[in-house]
């Protein structure tokens, strides 16, 4: 196997490698497959790969595959799954490693990986990922000859297809692993084993030092200074750069952005007080009780869990509902928008609108677009728990509600998702719903 090149797991012909295959369906070979050696003997490590999901003799009856490691082997090995649940296991070294479809579990065994993620490439797990570390400069085990020279020993998650931006970058921190996945972008997961937030990054260059970073976004072809994570021990009260993407931590945090600066700020855990200025924002408040601030501008306001308050400020903003899943009174909370305003003033500017994600509030009829194209969808009437519309305002209180259930009493696995201050105005016309 040459520098960059690619093995053909069906050209393994005995010399090369071999092939195990499970006897009957279900077997799973491959399943347990965890570490690398020498299999043959020959004083050099080989390559092994399960692949418990393919079906040689029978559904997910599954194989291993065995390829000789060799004396001509060089540059960075290029390891290529099936579509089907695999496990890989780099060469030490460099590896480029690409699982493909399926649910698989990768090990870059040592060395700056680089791994390829593609949307609806399934939930893949990264046993062993290496990243940046946590401040302004990387941490010391990623520096292999501090005295003469910094070469960069941390893997590389990368993320090619429409989506994978850092602008719908998601982290979720879920107890010693932490999730990576991007909004709007389904079976897109990849889990990094025992692995804290702080540590990941993208750093920019620096005098002779190179720009270092653990994420290439789509089109990308080198690390770009395009988010920051705020160390988990961090009280600031400033954002560290403009016009970028931002990720909190888990404290209660008091952020305020800057002027004229388009934002994207991510409250991770913790009741955040977020304040985004003047500018073009995005907030997401995660977990937790937050209040996001829009200010001036055309901002995007989602709460996440939690029962969140909501001002949108100046300009026409908009209020998301999405939490890429059936609608969850935990996952959605009920929320406080402040300054909700339908209509302005202007004719040229429109006013604020709520959006509905068809995933979550899943038993909408109405086709993606402005307003309700099936009309039964949205009723405004105080009389919500015996209404037959999927969306329903009560004009007196403000209160907005989710009936899941449509003519049956009560709202199902519905309920109120948020209350408007003041009970504005609300037409169907100030609903976006979303595919």
């Amino acid at each position: 196997m040459m520098a960059n090149s690619i093995f053909n797991l069906s050209d393994l012909n005995g010399a090369n490698g071999f092939a195990i295959n499970g006897i009957n369906a279900y077997d799973a070979s491959g399943y347990s497959v965890s570490s690398a050696g020498d299999v043959n003997s020959d004083g050099i490590d080989d390559l092994i790969i399960g692949a418990f999901g393919a079906d040689p003799n029978g559904l997910s009856s599954g194989q291993s595959y065995v390829l000789f490691g060799g004396t001509n082997i060089g540059g960075t090995p290029k390891l290529t799954a099936t579509p089907g649940a695999d496990t890989l296991i780099g060469t030490i070294g460099n590896n480029i490693i690409d699982g493909k479809g399926g649910n698989d579990t990768l090990t870059g065994n040592g060395g700056p990986d680089k791994f390829v993620i593609r949307p609806g490439d399934g939930n893949d797990i990264i046993t062993d990922f290496d990243g940046v570390g946590k401040g302004k400069k990387p941490s010391p085990d990623v520096i292999v000859n501090p005295v003469t020279i910094v070469v960069p020993q941390v893997d590389t998650l990368n993320f090619t297809g429409s989506g994978l931006t850092a602008k719908n970058l998601q982290l979720t921190q879920n107890a010693n692993n932490l999730e990576v996945t991007f909004e709007d972008t389904s079976n897109t997961k990849v889990i990094l084993q025992n692995f804290q937030l702080e540590n990941l990054d993208n750093l920019p260059a620096s005098g002779s030092e190179p720009a270092l970073g653990n994420i290439l976004f789509d089109n990308q072809t080198n690390i770009v200074d395009s988010f920051d994570v705020f160390d988990a021990n961090s009280t600031q009260t400033n954002l560290f750069n403009k016009n970028t993407v931002t990720f909190l931590n888990d404290l209660n945090n008091n952020i305020s952005s800057f002027y004229n600066s388009s934002d994207v700020i991510n409250g991770q855990g913790g009741d955040d007080i977020i304040d985004a200025k003047r500018g073009n924002d995005l907030l997401r408040g995660g977990t937790g009780n937050d209040t996001l601030i829009g200010g001036d501008g055309c901002d995007t306001l989602a709460g996440g869990t939690g029962n969140d308050v909501l001002t949108g400020g100046e300009g026409y903003d908009i209020f998301l509902y999405n939490t890429s899943a059936a609608f969850n009174g935990t996952d959605v909370g009920l929320d406080t928008i402040s300054d909700f305003n339908g209509v302005f003033d202007t004719p040229a500017l429109e006013g604020d609108k709520v959006v509905l994600d068809k995933t979550t509030f899943n038993t909408i009829t109405s086709a993606a677009g402005i307003g309700f194209s099936n009309t039964s969808d949205f009723e405004i009437t105080s009389l919500a728990g015996t209404s037959t519309a999927k969306i329903v305002y009560d004009p007196m209180s403000g209160q907005l509600f989710y009936n899941q259930n449509g003519s049956t009493a009560g709202f199902g696995s519905g309920g109120q998702f948020a209350t408007l201050t003041g009970a504005p105005n609300l037409t169907a016309s100030n609903f976006i719903i979303q595919a």
